[in-house]
């Protein structure tokens, strides 16, 4: 394994009082879908093959609504998965999406 490689690792932890997370804070299985979702895992895969500029172009390569995917995205970047990169388009600035890390690691204790 290489040394600069980046890896994330999230724990979840089931207990009665709750889900032990700065993430997700409620123990069902709705939590975590949310986190693991068919959408957040193409963002992901898109920013690994291409190079968006923007949040404006990533949702225009994925074909959805810019909301969704803006809402998408910040998630990720919540969480560390994401990190943005500002850019001057023109006059413009955006904040160009990339991938923060290489490996993500999802343990889970029931």
């Amino acid at each position: 394994m290489s040394k600069n490689k980046k890896i994330k690792q999230i724990n979840l932890t089931f207990r009665k009082s709750g889900l032990v997370s700065r993430l997700i804070h409620k123990p069902n299985l709705l939590s975590i879908k949310k986190l693991l979702t068919r959408e957040k895992a193409e963002i992901i895969q898109t920013l690994k093959a291409k190079t968006p500029n923007s949040i404006y172009e990533l949702s225009k390569i994925l074909n959805r609504d810019f909301k969704s995917v803006h809402k998408d995205i910040w998630f990720l970047y919540n969480i560390g998965i994401v990190k943005f990169k500002s850019e001057l388009n023109g006059k413009r600035k955006s904040l160009k999406p990339i991938l923060a890390l290489q490996e993500l690691k999802i343990n889970l204790k029931l």
